[in-house]
């Protein structure tokens, strides 16, 4: 653990902040590593493109999301 001024973390560990009010994000398409708009598949790198313009990469390993 170490502490960086605002908050203690732990080294090596993934630290997320999200956005007040982005739960309700309206997704536009989602498309693969290609580019190409692809429905929702495991085992892949997919890209969630959202109205609010933010993008959100996500490796689908099972159906779970």
């Amino acid at each position: 653990l170490f502490w960086n001024g605002s908050f203690w973390a732990k080294t090596g560990s993934i630290t997320s902040v999200g956005e007040i009010g982005s739960f309700n994000k309206k997704l536009i398409k989602v498309v693969d590593m290609l580019g190409r708009e692809t429905s929702i598949n495991i085992n892949q790198t997919l890209f969630f493109i959202y109205e609010d313009g933010t993008v959100e990469k996500r490796y689908m390993k099972d159906r779970k999301y």
